[in-house]
């Protein structure tokens, strides 16, 4: 008969096997066009692959600086997309 702990180890064993599967395949996604997501009548458009990128740039600019008492870490968004549409 197997014991309670054995039993636990093995929960516990199945339960990371599945987080991490899970984890991995939502963090696996493709790039998809966001052009294809947004209205014919949108007035503005603007997208980036790499909104970390783009953050990074704004805050390393002088006028930014002046202003500002420090520099966030925006390690966390390298290599999410964004897209923003005005529309009429």
């Amino acid at each position: 008969m197997i014991d309670y702990r054995e039993r636990a180890l093995r929960l516990l064993l199945i339960f990371t096997a599945s987080a991490a599967a899970v984890v991995f395949v939502s963090c696996a996604s493709e790039r998809i066009d966001l052009r294809t997501l947004v209205p014919a009548e949108t007035i503005v458009y603007l997208e980036t692959d790499n909104l970390g990128h783009i953050l990074n740039l704004i805050t390393e600019n002088e006028n930014f600086r002046k202003f500002s008492t420090s520099k966030p870490d925006f390690s966390a968004l390298e290599g999410i997309q964004v897209a923003i549409a005005v529309i009429d």
